[in-house]
Order: C-alpha cells, then sequence, then structure tokens
C-alpha cells in the first residue's frame, strides 16, 4: 500500500501540474479486487467526470488527452526518481 499511495501522490501532483487540474487527496482503498494481490504498486486516477458537460467537452479534446497522458507520464518517472525503499 505504501509504495501505491507514493505512486499516486506523484500521479497526481504532475497530472494536475500539467492539467492545471485542482489537486485532491490520494486514498488508500484495500477493497478493490485484484490491487489486493498486485506485486506492483497500482492506482486509480479519475482525470474527471464526464456527467459534467464542460469536464466532458475538455476530455473530448485531443489536446487535453495529451496534456492528460504526458502529466500521468511525468509522475511515474517522478515516482522511479524517488529514493526506493
Amino acid at each position: 500500500a505504501g509504495e501505491s499511495r507514493e505512486l499516486g501522490i506523484c500521479v497526481i501532483a504532475a497530472f494536475c501540474r500539467q492539467t492545471g487540474a485542482g489537486e485532491l487527496a490520494a486514498h488508500c482503498l484495500t477493497d478493490q479486487a485484484g490491487f489486493n494481490w498486485s506485486a506492483s504498486p497500482v492506482i486509480t486516477l479519475e482525470m474527471d467526470y464526464l456527467s459534467n458537460s464542460v469536464s466532458d467537452l475538455r476530455l473530448c479534446r485531443a489536446s487535453y488527452q495529451q496534456d492528460c497522458a504526458l502529466g500521468i507520464y511525468l509522475g511515474i518517472v517522478e515516482y522511479f526518481a524517488l529514493p526506493q525503499q
């Protein structure tokens, strides 16, 4: 859970910097099937909500999708740059 939390924190921070999204908290859950048995860090990132019409339009823009992907990538790179325990 600790490694997944650290990965989540790195990805959220980089994603928000890249996209301009407001940063919320990282939450550790123990009830997601499959995540509990993973030997590698695992995260779920909620990038926005399709139920919100403004968010829906933003998520459909290719430029925003590229920013999302770049933010996730940069967060993963930051995670692997951390001193490993």
